[in-house]
Formats: C-alpha cells, sequence, structure tokens
C-alpha cells in the first residue's frame, strides 16, 4: 500500500480542484437593435447553433434567412471573433 501512495499523490495533483471555464459554449451571434422578440425572429431565421464556429459562407446564408422575413428594414452582419455580430434595424 505504501508504493500506492505517491502514484496516489501525483495523480491527485493533475485533479483540477477549481472549476474552470463554463462548458457550455458562448453564444455566437451578437445581435444589436431591435428588442428581444427581433432578436428571437432573427436567432430563429440565422439557424447558428451554439457552439458552431461560423465561416463567410454561414454569415452570407444567414443574412438572407434573416432579410427573408421582411421584419427588418436593414440587416448588416460581420464575422467577428468566435461568431457573427448583426445590427438589425426592424420596421417602425
Amino acid at each position: 500500500m505504501s508504493r500506492a501512495l505517491p502514484v496516489l499523490v501525483a495523480l491527485a495533483a493533475q485533479v483540477q480542484l477549481v472549476p474552470g471555464p463554463s462548458a457550455v459554449p458562448a453564444d455566437p451571434l451578437r445581435l444589436e437593435g431591435g428588442d428581444p422578440d427581433d432578436h428571437a425572429f432573427a436567432r430563429a431565421a440565422f439557424g447558428l447553433r451554439r457552439g458552431e464556429t461560423p465561416d463567410e459562407a454561414v454569415l452570407r446564408l444567414g443574412l438572407a434567412a434573416v432579410r427573408a422575413t421582411d421584419r427588418f428594414r436593414r440587416v448588416d452582419g460581420e464575422l467577428v471573433e468566435g461568431g457573427v455580430r448583426l445590427r438589425l434595424d426592424p420596421w417602425p
């Protein structure tokens, strides 16, 4: 048993006792403008899920989908670190 003690101590030292970053990935879709209902429509239309990493093709397709809802006068978007930023200008 005494020979196993150093091994157990070494293994225990490798265990992370302090919680690390959240296991839930950050929201990749950042929305500006509009109200919570507008944000819900834009999120549903864009179709980007948590944990997905968007690229130019995803951005173009998502922008087209949000614009097709005709809920917004103008929709602009850009790729940002780890996601997409959408600027929404809803109809009055």
